[in-house]
């Protein structure tokens, strides 16, 4: 029979196996925790950066003096300018062809416009 002395070695010696694996398995938890959240910083920070970027590019475009929106004004300023002369050169023809002799209606006034602009354009 075992004695009392050896089995308690024997039960401590268990208990002290069972503390170091725990802690070997904690050490190793932490670690892969600790590496999980490295990664996770890591991929953060490039999309921080990215981020960044294009709040940088929101910013100049929606900021008056900053370059994109004044280079936007410019473009939006010729579109309109270009828009607003050829809807005065239509309403100008139209003008004119409803003062044509024999030319009346909204289909014959069109026709002449359409066919008045096309000869501008020549």
């Amino acid at each position: 029979m075992i004695s009392r002395t050896r089995l308690g070695w024997a039960l401590f010696s268990v208990l002290i196996g069972a503390l170091v694996v725990g802690f070997v398995v904690m050490g190793i938890v932490t670690a892969a925790t600790v590496s999980a959240i490295r990664e996770s910083q890591l991929t953060n920070r490039k999309l921080a950066v990215d981020n960044a970027k294009v709040l940088d590019r929101i910013n100049d475009c929606t900021t008056p003096g900053r370059k994109c929106f004044d280079d936007g004004q410019k473009r939006s300023a010729s579109v309109i300018s270009t828009l607003n002369q050829g809807a005065a050169a239509a309403a100008a023809a139209a003008a004119a062809c409803a003062d044509r002799p024999g030319i009346s209606g909204y289909r014959e006034i069109k026709a002449c416009v359409d066919r008045t602009l096309a000869d501008q354009r020549r």
